[in-house]
């Protein structure tokens, strides 16, 4: 249990342009940050002396004031200490994010999804 600072930020842009006439590149800001209290649980075992397999799952849900919103991210790898301080990491992860917003000036949405694999480097001391 534990707490994560979930910080959106997106933009919207565009030009129109009809018969030769235009707007000019007009762009809308919206963005969103708010303190969340998450739920996780991580494994980690160790078969040989450079070898760690891990795995991970953390999830978050709240509903504040108009804010509405669900974040999962979940990981499973193999990570193999090549030196005593680096490593290389080869994991599964899959993230997602579904926020919606509901205001008088800005009704909306996020969903951010992703899921594949990840290579990494890892540095430990």
């Amino acid at each position: 249990v534990g707490i994560h600072n979930l910080d959106i930020s997106t933009f919207i842009g565009g030009e129109v342009i009809v018969d030769e006439d235009t707007t000019g590149y007009q762009r809308a800001d919206a963005s969103a940050s708010q303190i969340l209290p998450n739920a996780g649980a991580w494994y980690n075992f160790s078969p040989a002396r450079r070898w760690l397999l891990h795995g991970r799952v953390d999830w978050i849900s709240a509903n504040i004031g108009d804010y509405d919103g669900t974040m999962w991210n979940t990981n499973i790898g193999v990570n193999f200490q090549a030196f005593q301080h680096v490593g290389f990491d080869l994991s599964y992860q899959f993230f997602d994010i579904d926020l919606s917003v509901d205001k008088s000036d800005w009704r909306g949405g996020v969903n951010l999804r992703y899921s594949g694999p990840v290579v990494a480097m890892t540095v430990n001391w």
